[in-house]
């Protein structure tokens, strides 16, 4: 079944259909806003805020993109909001090192991705944008895109920036982490292809 089909039978009442539009997208939507805030809890509420709205606004769905691409949109859509609404408001903004500081075991579950982590934190908010969406979210450059609403050109060019800024930060080797992130009984990497991407 095609997405423009799909989203006739949402728009025709199938809950089922509904459902399955939720829970096919629930987590890569997730992942990648806790990626861009930093928070369990913020990502959990614009998460849920970006399905209220996607299933709102499905009608205008066009079938230009695939639908978890337009869906990431929306996402953005309320991620950038959500950003302003946090810059307008002083009392709850946080230095993203504060948040980058906050428990999460998924995101910490081995050594590769706690350094990355917090080299995507030292990237500007285009380029990690750009990088989780490509790399994480196994979004095409066209598909990025689509999603940013800039031009292919130039999520290539920011793909570039981002991984030698990486490369920069991780260093050459699978052994080499950030300053002040190693310590006497860091576990090595246990998986290396975020790395691979990074250094090739």
């Amino acid at each position: 079944m095609d997405d423009s089909e799909w989203v006739r039978r949402i728009l025709a009442g199938d809950e089922q259909e509904r459902s399955r539009f939720v829970t096919a997208l629930h987590g890569p939507i997730y992942r990648w806003l806790r990626h861009l805030t930093g928070s369990e809890d913020a990502a959990n509420e614009l998460t849920q805020e970006t399905f209220v709205e996607a299933l709102q606004a499905i009608h205008r769905y066009e079938g230009r993109a695939s639908l978890s691409t337009w869906a990431h949109r929306v996402a953005y859509f309320r991620y950038t909001h959500w950003l302003r609404e946090r810059s307008r408001d002083r009392k709850l903004r946080a230095p993203l090192s504060d948040a980058e500081s906050r428990p999460d075991p998924a995101a910490n579950a081995n050594w590769e991705s706690f350094c990355l982590r917090q080299a995507l934190a030292q990237l500007t908010d285009e380029h990690r944008d750009t990088f989780v969406l490509h790399h994480v979210q196994q979004l095409s450059v066209l598909e990025v895109a689509e999603v940013l609403g800039v031009p292919p050109g130039t999520v290539q060019s920011r793909l570039f920036h981002a991984r030698r800024r990486l490369r920069d930060l991780l260093g050459d080797s699978p052994g080499s982490t950030l300053s002040g992130a190693s310590g006497p009984s860091a576990p090595a990497p246990e998986n290396t292809n975020i790395h691979e991407v990074v250094i090739r």
